[in-house]
């Protein structure tokens, strides 16, 4: 009888553990998409700061014509929408180690110029690029990229708009 009252114990201690991991994952799962949300947030800020930049060096708030209008709209959007591809392209890249070459002969050219600064670097390339693989984290880049699709996609809709209005 004893054994019984232990073992429906255990089961209850298994059920409450479960039950707080599906809690901690919910938790985790939240965080995670307020961070992707402001990430995102941050991201379409700042290329719609860029696309209102441009927008406004260019006169779109000066009363021009409609069809003026979404060629200078087009244009803006354009901006930012390549700029953000760029980057994400970039991020892809880096991520991959292509880099690694360059920063391991630019940090080696800086370090020698100090004095006792070699003392602190990697013998070789090759220990280098080892310690760079463990301690690279995956970036977060398809925000950027993403980001960079849809203004794309926004300058092809005023384009379009552009092309069909009549002067």
């Amino acid at each position: 009888m004893n054994n019984d009252n232990e073992n429906k114990k255990e089961e209850k201690l298994d059920l409450n553990d479960c039950v707080k991991d599906s809690k901690d994952m919910k938790n985790t799962e939240r965080r995670s998409l307020g961070l992707t949300i402001f990430v995102y947030s941050i991201c379409v800020l700042i290329a719609l700061l860029i696309a209102f930049l441009i927008a406004s060096s260019n006169g779109a708030f000066k009363g021009v014509a409609k069809r003026t209008l979404y060629g200078i709209l087009s244009d803006s959007f354009f901006g930012p929408g390549v700029l953000y591809i760029c980057v994400g392209v970039l991020l892809k890249i880096s991520e991959s180690g292509f880099f690694d070459s360059i920063t391991f002969i630019l940090k080696r050219a800086f370090f020698s110029l100090i004095p006792g600064g070699r003392i602190r670097l990697d013998s070789n390339y090759k220990e280098y690029k080892k310690s760079k693989e463990e301690k690279r984290k995956k970036a977060r880049y398809s925000s950027v990229f993403i980001v960079g699709l849809v203004f794309i996609a926004l300058s092809v809709i005023f384009l379009l708009l552009y092309s069909n209005t009549k002067i």
